[in-house]
């Protein structure tokens, strides 16, 4: 729950499309468009994907993998990747 009311929800969806009329629901969504330029920009070509510091991630998607690829990222290992390690 996100603690806002339908009213509300539904004015944000209502303001996040282009409109060209009334209720042209086939107007472009600000919002999808955004991730949607963020999917390309970041290579992601498949789904599900990963992105570590807006690095699109590359192998099998397992969780090992997943921790590995964030621990490797990091500076300072917390525990949880010196335990992996």
């Amino acid at each position: 729950m996100i603690g806002e009311s339908y009213d509300t929800t539904m004015q944000c969806v209502s303001q996040s499309f282009q409109l060209h009329s009334a209720n042209d629901w086939k107007a472009d969504n600000v919002v999808l468009a955004d991730q949607s330029k963020r999917w390309t920009d970041y290579g992601t070509l498949y789904w599900p994907s990963v992105t570590i510091n807006s690095v699109t991630f590359r192998g099998d998607i397992t969780p090992a993998n997943i921790l590995e690829a964030v621990c490797a990222a990091l500076y300072s290992k917390p525990q949880v990747c010196l335990d992996f390690y």
